[in-house]
């Protein structure tokens, strides 16, 4: 498989069109691509653009990830030739558009249940789900050729339409032998983003009968996945649940140790189902320092619509609720910005002899080569307040806030970030 290692210096933005404007189109997220351009994004994703079914629907206007129809796009959002000309806009700025794609589950009502219902999981002669009870889905069969077969051809025709690649909802689901098939018909060229599901939920599914493919192993088929199977404890710390942030870093360790070595994780903080970072951290230098990691850290940096604001509300997935775009913290968005132009350094292409040092408590320690083979280290405070590193004497360039640091008393005293590269 060709590895995308450029994905380790690339920044996904993630965009609910229904939300991201009044007017909640394509026409309306064409107009702001120069923005995001400027804010140095490198691929835009969508939220499911189809038809969204009517039977158990959820809401005033439904979840998105109950698809009526993976050929059609919701009349809401425009017309296919408004998708075209965000895709035509987006490849004249160097961007590149994924979409995202449903294919655990369709919408109770919808098109391919009345025209395949031998496509689907039936518990008692009826539609069924195969994990929990979702009022507005019922499962696939996504281990028969024929449904592969179906999948792959909607793959291919939005391909065809401009689309650079997709995001594939709780991909950990679906047998990897759909994917693999994927890639052997549409080649090494178009992005495969993996929603892997939390590492609590895999390690459910495992007492089931039920399939399920471990994070490690949806790779080389997946050029990017989620990074769930470490967020339960990250986040446990981040919302005062546990007063360490040591579990995590060992996960991480362990990870590194078990993943293959060109793996990539996005580094996903928010998204359209998980609160909004801004909301979670309990003040600002956490935030500050929880983020920059999430650039900093190996993988593929990740934002989603809203993030660089500031904003603290996650907008209704089932509702009209739109996004307010006001710049009120000008640094903030800078600062954003700053860590996205950051992230495009060459020492984050392959990111040489990484790792995950031990810390303390609230501190997040990591290291990795520039590409003169000098060492970057960075350094992660999440107490919110000062924090005393050892550290050997020497000058140091922050990368990040682009000032010289002297030690000379081998400890350094930081509330900030940093990511210091000797110049001795």
């Amino acid at each position: 498989m060709e590895i995308k290692y450029w994905l380790n210096q690339a920044t996904n933005y993630q965009i609910f069109v229904r939300n991201y404007s009044n007017e909640g189109t394509f026409k309306k997220v064409t107009e702001d691509l120069n923005r995001i351009k400027d804010l140095g994004v490198d691929i835009i994703q969508l939220t499911p653009i189809h038809p969204i079914g009517i039977k158990g629907r959820k809401g005033t206007f439904g979840s998105p990830y109950a698809v009526k129809d993976y050929y059609a796009i919701s009349e809401d959002l425009g017309t296919l030739e408004d998708l075209r000309q965000l895709f035509d806009s987006a490849h004249k700025l160097n961007m590149k558009v994924i979409l995202d794609m449903v294919f655990n589950h369709t919408a109770i009502d919808s098109i391919l249940y009345k025209t395949h219902p031998e496509y689907f999981f039936y518990i008692n002669n009826k539609p069924a789900n195969k994990l929990g009870d979702w009022a507005d889905v019922i499962d696939l069969r996504m281990d028969l050729k024929e449904v592969q077969d179906y999948f792959i051809d909607v793959l291919n025709y939005w391909l065809k339409q401009g689309a650079d690649g997709f995001r594939f909802d709780v991909a950990s689901l679906i047998p990897i032998s759909f994917f693999k098939r994927a890639r052997e018909k549409l080649g090494e060229k178009p992005i495969f983003f993996a929603e892997s599901i939390h590492k609590e939920f895999t390690e459910y599914v495992l007492t089931t009968n039920y399939y399920v493919t471990l994070d490690k192993d949806l790779y080389p088929t997946f050029d990017t996945s989620y990074n769930y199977n470490t967020y339960t404890a990250l986040f446990d710390f981040l919302e005062g649940k546990s007063s360490t942030i040591i579990p995590y870093i060992k996960q991480l360790q362990e990870q590194e140790k078990t993943f293959p070595k060109y793996y990539n994780k996005s580094t996903t903080l928010e998204n359209h189902d998980r609160e909004r970072i801004a909301n979670i951290c309990k003040n600002d230098l956490t935030l500050k320092n929880i983020v920059a990691f999430s650039f900093i850290n190996k993988g593929m940096a990740f934002v989603y619509a809203g993030e660089e604001y500031k904003l603290t509300h996650l907008p209704e997935l089932f509702e009209k609720d739109v996004v307010s775009f006001q710049l009120k913290d000008k640094e903030y968005y800078d600062y954003i910005k700053k860590l996205i132009y950051l992230k495009k350094q060459p020492a984050f292409l392959k990111y040489i002899d990484f790792k995950y040092n031990d810390g303390d408590d609230t501190t997040i320690d990591l290291s990795f080569l520039d590409v003169d083979g000098k060492q970057l280290h960075g350094l992660f405070n999440l107490s919110g307040k000062d924090h005393l590193y050892t550290i050997k004497n020497g000058k140091y360039l922050d990368l990040i806030s682009n000032e010289i640091i002297e030690i000379k008393t081998n400890e350094i005293k930081l509330t900030m970030p940093v990511l210091l590269k000797s110049l001795d």
